[in-house]
């Protein structure tokens, strides 16, 4: 199977993506085919980075890693300005993406059953893509938006217990 990662993206515009397990954060080495740490061995974006292509109508895709286990994911995506993913390529939004180890799980919008539907996929990473964020100062939690600022699409809590940080995300 294909094009299994779906996302939003202009015309144009060269775009990648990095793939990371919900659990604990940890980045898709691909080269590696395993999560590791960012940074293990030195490591950086243009390890990580994962290419996406443009299928038009603003419609890009990525093919998923071949042994993806069944989880619940965060693909980040970047525009990028080089010939090769960089630590300072502009991040462009985010958003969760559900696996049952062969395909991708759709969500219910608007209220139509769309069961492995692209444009339910699209919808849904449009929607975070499109999103709005604060933080709380005091306690440093993220509340992802919807855009018309009506909805909570994810949480993302810090814990600091003075030797490391935690981040931990809920989905809405």
């Amino acid at each position: 199977m294909a094009n299994e990662i779906l996302f939003s993206g202009d015309l144009g515009q060269t775009y990648f993506i990095c793939l990371r397990r919900v659990l604990d954060f940890y980045v898709w080495y691909d080269t590696g085919t395993v999560f590791e740490a960012w940074g293990t061995g030195g490591r950086d974006q243009s390890d990580y980075g994962m290419e996406a292509t443009y299928q038009g109508g603003g419609v890009l895709t990525v093919d998923a890693p071949g042994s993806l286990a069944a989880g619940r994911y965060l693909v980040q995506t970047f525009r990028q300005y080089g010939d090769d993913p960089a630590d300072d390529d502009t991040f462009d939004g985010a958003f969760v993406f559900e696996w049952d180890g062969s395909q991708q799980i759709l969500f219910n919008v608007d209220g139509i059953d769309r069961s492995n539907d692209a444009a339910k996929s699209l919808a849904r990473s449009a929607a975070i893509r499109g999103n709005k964020a604060k933080q709380n100062k005091f306690t440093g939690e993220l509340t992802i938006r919807n855009a018309d600022d009506s909805e909570d699409l994810l949480t993302v809590n810090f814990t600091d217990d003075g030797t490391e940080i935690t981040r931990s995300i809920e989905s809405m």
